[in-house]
């Protein structure tokens, strides 16, 4: 139990990062705890290995031959009647 109670409090325990703007001389400390700090670079790692994943799966997808693909090109209604034309 006290082994859980000293990880909880290490894991609540306020990390300062000193910020020091470049147009002011006064610095200002940000107290954050250490967990959000860990779970904020978990979270990064995770979004990091997602954006690659699909980057790696987009590369398998051979490049398009002239023609194969047709693009379909949306053009709004000029009336609300040709809306409720749409919409049937």
């Amino acid at each position: 139990m006290n082994k859980v109670r000293f990880l909880f409090k290490k894991a609540l325990t306020p990390v300062t990062i000193m910020v020091i703007p470049h147009d002011n001389l006064r610095s200002q400390n940000i107290k954050i705890p250490a967990i959000k700090i860990f779970f904020t670079m978990l979270l990064n790692a995770i979004g990091g290995f997602c954006i690659f994943s699909l980057f790696a799966n987009g590369l398998e997808y051979p490049t398009p031959v002239k023609g194969e693909i047709s693009l379909v090109m949306w053009v709004p209604p000029e009336t609300p009647q040709d809306l409720m034309f749409i919409a049937r």
